[in-house]
């Protein structure tokens, strides 16, 4: 539970980055650019998104 929201605020700068020998790797690449899109949702929220009943 956020205490005193109006008065208080913290930014927090995330980086992603991989190794140059790994960016042709299309598993990392596929899990480099699902990170990338993603990322950002979680960082304002805190929360993951809500996932189907089906996912693990």
């Amino acid at each position: 539970m956020p205490v005193l929201p109006d008065l208080f605020h913290f930014s927090l700068d995330m980086w992603l980055a991989m190794h140059e020998d790994l960016r042709y790797s299309r598993r990392v690449r596929l899990l480099f650019d699902h990170l990338a899109a993603e990322l950002p949702a979680y960082a304002k929220t805190g929360r993951r998104p809500a996932r189907g009943k089906d996912d693990a």
